[in-house]
C-alpha cells in the first residue's frame, strides 16, 4: 500500500462509534472539557509507555492504572486528564487504522515526531455520549508527521 493509500485508508472511520464508556474512568471524567488540550510530548510518551508495559505484563487483560501511578509518570503541573485522554486516542487510532503510523515506527515503538504531534493536534471531548468517528483530525496529523524530522 502506498503512502497516498494508507493516508486515505486512515481518514475516515465512518463505522467508528466511541462509546461514552471508553473513557469511563474517573480520571478522564474530571475537567472533561480540558482532556483535549495541549499536553508536553515527553508526559504523552511516558503514559503510552507506560500502557505498553502493563500490555506485555498482563497480555489480553484489561487492566486499571491508577491515577497516582499516571502523576507518578509525569511531569510535575502534568494535566493528566489530557494526557491520559491524548494516550487512549492515539491508541485507538493504532488499533482502527492499523499500519497509519507505520512510517513512524521502529520496532513496534512509536518515533518522537508521533508523540510532538499528538501531544498538540486539536482534539474534541468525546464527552459520555456515542461520538461517531476519532474526535480528531487523522489527515492533518498525518499531514503534520510527514512535515516532521525524527
Amino acid at each position: 500500500m502506498g503512502g497516498d493509500e494508507l493516508a486515505e485508508s486512515a481518514l475516515t472511520y465512518p463505522h467508528i462509534v466511541i462509546s461514552g464508556n471508553y473513557g469511563r474512568t474517573s480520571l478522564l471524567r474530571r475537567n472533561a472539557r480540558d482532556s483535549g488540550t495541549a499536553v508536553d510530548p515527553e508526559d504523552l510518551k511516558a503514559i503510552w509507555r507506560l500502557h505498553r508495559e502493563i500490555a506485555i505484563q498482563h497480555p489480553g487483560q484489561s487492566v486499571g492504572i491508577d491515577h497516582t501511578v499516571i502523576v507518578g509518570r509525569c511531569k510535575p503541573g502534568a494535566d493528566v486528564n489530557a494526557v491520559a485522554y491524548r494516550t487512549s486516542m492515539l491508541q485507538l487510532l493504532q488499533h482502527v487504522a492499523q499500519g497509519s503510523l507505520a512510517p513512524w515506527t521502529k520496532n513496534t515503538e512509536l518515533n518522537d515526531p508521533v508523540f510532538r504531534v499528538a501531544a498538540e493536534i486539536p482534539m474534541d471531548w468525546i464527552g459520555t455520549e456515542q461520538h461517531k468517528g476519532l474526535p480528531f483530525d487523522v489527515e492533518e496529523l498525518l499531514r503534520r508527521l510527514r512535515g516532521e524530522v525524527a
